[in-house]
């Protein structure tokens, strides 16, 4: 899939956004039906971390984005309610603090992480180490904010 496709239907992704101090903002967005789909995400914008799942229309047309790593696809209403269920069952503990499991303090990055690691237990995305699937989106959110172009892949592009 290059940078200028657009998000399948049916398909899940890693999504990384560009923030205003340089960072990049990490979430995992479900491509329900264009324009619509749902967007899970871990934020601290009122000064504590809480979990925003929300259904958007405009995650495509967003110049936020930089990257999107698709982890799944051929996503049905039943699978789709039990992405729900798990995602929305990611704990997102609200003063943050340090999380053993990943070595480092709580952040939408790791959220991801964790959510990431439920789906892959669950047997809702393939078995391949979290990790090595973090890794992916991260690189893939660096080569776009540094080449200015959206980066859009296949988690099989780059695993299988």
């Amino acid at each position: 899939m290059s940078s200028n496709e657009a998000y399948e239907p049916g398909a899940m992704y890693i999504l990384l956004s560009t923030l205003a101090n340089g960072g990049m903002h990490w979430g995992i967005f479900l491509m329900v039906s264009p324009p619509f789909g749902m967007i899970y995400n871990a934020t601290d914008g009122s000064g504590s971390w809480k979990l925003d799942a929300h259904m958007t229309e405009n995650v495509a047309s967003s110049v936020n984005i930089l990257a999107g790593l698709m982890i799944k696809r051929h996503i049905d209403e039943n699978m789709q309610d039990q992405i729900h269920n798990v995602l929305t069952q990611v704990p997102c503990p609200p003063e943050g603090g340090y999380i053993s499991q990943w070595g480092e303090n709580f952040r939408c990055r790791i959220w991801v992480k964790d959510a990431v690691e439920r789906l892959r237990l669950a047997g809702l995305i393939e078995d391949y180490p979290t990790e090595d699937i973090w890794d992916e989106a991260h690189n893939l959110g660096l080569s776009a904010r540094s080449n200015g172009k959206r980066g859009l892949l296949q988690l099989s592009q780059i695993i299988f």
